[in-house]
């Protein structure tokens, strides 16, 4: 175990390395939050406005809302990823839009 243990952090170092300086990407979601904070408006609001689809196969549909404005859309097969779909449209309104 000690020698696969060896071998691994030798072959992953530069890798593990780089990604270390990277540091934890931040989902849309996150990155949309401090945004609007930013730019001293209301934290997004996510609302479902859609689900079809039988139960073990849902697919929603999901706005991300700041101040009531709808900026972004998404849709995924869960909440969470249609969410995240929304909150990256919003972004790109966000960038888009005159500040």
């Amino acid at each position: 175990l000690a020698r696969a243990r060896a071998f691994l952090l030798k072959a992953l170092r530069p890798e593990l390395g780089r990604l270390s300086s990277l540091g934890v990407p931040k989902d849309p979601k996150s990155v949309l939050q401090e945004v609007v904070q930013a730019l001293g408006r209301p934290s997004p609001v996510y609302r479902t406005i859609d689900d079809r689809g039988p139960e073990h196969q849902r697919r929603f549909t999901v706005e991300a809302l700041v101040n009531g404005e709808v900026l972004g859309l998404g849709t995924g097969w869960r909440k969470v990823d249609a969410q995240r779909v929304a909150a990256q449209q919003a972004l790109e309104h966000l960038n888009a839009a005159p500040q």
